[in-house]
């Protein structure tokens, strides 16, 4: 191994790839999916710094009786299908030269932190793999700089398929593409279906995950409407004055109607709907589309989103039927979370659509931290730093032009 095998320079390429997958639904700090990873270190106890400075209120024991837990740990995990799009797969570092050593520990510092949240019953070894939480990161993202240990899933399985000759060092793709290995990858897949609800393909590995569309639904989690028809996803285009006139008949105020039209405009502004659903309404999210109910979608659908989820969107058999529904939604958010939209002028329209947007719709951000995005550009929230994809002005300035369409 040379020492510049890895050019450190492309690092930013994580930043593309954490902001390729945009966040598709809520998680609280450790409500992510879960995944299989493979321990690169030995697992160290956590000192009571550690632990509050991680988990923060959660932990509400004083440092005594936290001094005592020495099941509380961490260590370094890789993620196969998630790092190997930008890291290559270490080394164990006791089997590596002296002159690999420090190249081969620079890179495992590269992955992700993982530690154990409550007292472990078993402490993982390197080269076991063992099941993972990612938390929300960045725009939606997974937090790849740390996550939480949740059990072992197999002792010892990485070292025994590369064998001693390798010592440790052949890359988990082979591992899992190797002779007699084939019941391990099958047991992965099997374990993010069951305990993740659904799988995730993440946009730099898509060409693995197969079609988007699943008619089956064998790939989605559970719809909230099970007797709602299933159907194939079809893509309806419409011209903009279509879209208008649909949104005009759905029966709402006109604020309702702007705000509708203004998240159409920002989130699907060639009015190529899947389905004839022009706002991506989930039938797997109840909570984010209130307003709507059974009686007012046609059927659904299975379809994988850009944020490399594959989620239960409603389909709609006309674009009216579809605009009824969306502005059932949207009158319910602005009776519960939304601003209505004065018409005193577009500017201000925009900017309170700007608020309305990241208040419940692309975000769910609190009053306070909308002002501290508008300001800053950002939100701090557990911890973590969250970045929409759009700054504040960037989306006024889509919705200005919007609204100014509208008239």
């Amino acid at each position: 191994m040379s020492k510049n095998f890895w050019d450190f320079s492309e690092l930013n390429f994580i930043d593309v790839f954490k902001n390729a997958m945009r966040k598709t639904m809520s998680f609280d700090a450790l409500g992510g999916p879960e995944f299989i990873a493979k321990v690169l270190t030995r697992p160290v106890p956590l000192n009571p710094a550690e632990v509050n400075a991680f988990f923060g209120s959660k932990s509400q024991e004083g440092d005594e009786t936290l001094n005592k837990k020495l099941s509380k740990f961490v260590f370094m995990g890789r993620i196969e299908r998630i790092h190997d799009a930008f890291l290559e797969d270490p080394c164990d570092l006791s089997t590596a030269s002296d002159e690999d050593k420090q190249t081969v520990f620079d890179l495992i510092q590269q992955h992700t932190k993982f530690y154990s949240l409550a007292d472990a019953t078993e402490k993982p070894a390197i080269g076991d793999l063992v099941k993972v939480r990612l938390k929300e990161g960045d725009n939606g993202a997974w937090n790849l700089q740390s996550g939480e240990y949740v059990g072992v899933f197999e002792n010892g399985v990485v070292a025994t398929l590369q064998g001693a000759p390798d010592g440790g060092c052949q890359s988990a793709s082979k591992i899992f593409n190797s002779p007699g290995a084939q019941f391990l990858g099958a047991l992965t897949d099997a374990w993010t279906r069951t305990s993740a609800g659904y799988p995730r393909c993440e946009a730099l590995t898509d060409s693995a995950c197969g079609p988007k569309d699943d008619p089956t639904f064998s790939k989605c989690k559970t719809s909230i409407y099970p007797n709602l028809e299933q159907k194939a996803t079809k893509f309806d285009t419409h011209s903009a004055s279509d879209v208008m006139n649909a949104i005009k008949d759905s029966g709402q105020s006109t604020s309702v109607q702007k705000i509708m039209w203004a998240i159409i405009n920002h989130e699907q502004p060639t009015f190529e709907f899947p389905a004839n659903n022009p706002s991506g309404m989930q039938l797997d999210n109840e909570a984010s589309f209130r307003g709507a109910s059974e009686g007012d979608f046609d059927y659904q659908t299975c379809f994988r989103d850009n944020g490399g989820d594959q989620r239960i969107f409603a389909g709609f058999n006309t674009l009216e039927r579809a605009m009824k529904a969306f502005g059932k939604i949207i009158a319910s958010k602005q009776e519960t979370k939304f601003k209505t939209l004065s018409g005193a002028s577009v500017s201000d329209d925009a900017e309170t659509m700007t608020w309305n947007y990241y208040r419940s719709w692309n975000t769910a951000f609190s009053p306070a931290e909308l002002e501290t995005l508008k300001t800053q550009g950002s939100v701090t929230r557990n911890g973590e730093r969250i970045t929409p994809t759009h700054s504040w002005q960037q989306s006024k300035t889509k919705f200005q032009s919007a609204l100014t369409m509208w008239g």
